[in-house]
């Protein structure tokens, strides 16, 4: 199992017990956390309170040879156990808070990653925008060319539409000078039957 650590008003890390063995400051009052299940604040106790922690502390000070025998611990007054219980509460708190506050930069960075990513994306799009445009530029000669080609296209079809409706114009005055003379025609022959008709009756009668 692997523990969290508090030292120096920090959490360095997360370490196993042989690790925590090659630590120099860290002995048995050291606050430690499970790193399995979820940081609590109830969960951050001393290392003493752990019996893998103990194991591998205890393999440490036995490897390290005593220079003299080490004295009787000294009773432990209630005020002082009082006093580390309100220090461990307030560490306990300024865990917390230091916890919460790494999974906001946490948080901070991922939002910041992805602004990097969107603002790549629109550089690389405004870099095609900008090809797009430059692109356009040199087609402008060629388009005020072609502008200027079908202005004279549309002026020519304007003079050939109005050369047109003159001719309609004259070809349907001639269908009525052509109406009128067949007209005229027609009452000639007419008369001119009448005047056969009539020679023919005088003729006879002579």
């Amino acid at each position: 199992m692997k523990y969290w650590i508090y030292m120096n008003g920090e959490v360095p890390g997360c370490y196993t017990p042989q690790e925590l063995g090659a630590i120099t400051e860290f002995s048995m009052t050291t606050l430690v956390c499970p790193a399995e299940g979820e940081i609590l604040e109830k969960n951050w106790r001393r290392s003493g309170e752990f019996p893998d922690i103990i194991k591998t502390l205890q393999e440490r000070a036995a490897a390290k040879a005593p220079l003299a025998p080490a004295p009787a611990p000294e009773p432990v007054p209630a005020d002082v156990n009082l006093m580390i219980d309100t220090a461990s509460t307030r560490l306990f708190s300024h865990v917390a808070n230091l916890m919460k506050e790494l999974d906001t930069r946490r948080e901070e960075r991922a939002l910041t990653q992805s602004v990097q990513r969107q603002l790549v994306d629109h550089k690389e799009q405004l870099q095609a925008a900008r090809e797009r445009g430059a692109m356009l530029e040199t087609r402008l000669p060629r388009i005020a060319a072609l502008e200027e080609a079908a202005r004279k296209d549309q002026e020519k079809l304007l003079a050939l539409e109005a050369a047109l409706r003159a001719r309609e114009d004259g070809l349907a005055e001639l269908r009525i000078q052509f109406e009128k003379a067949r007209t005229e025609l027609d009452s000639s022959k007419r008369r001119l039957s009448e005047s056969v008709n009539d020679l023919s009756i005088r003729n006879r009668l002579v």
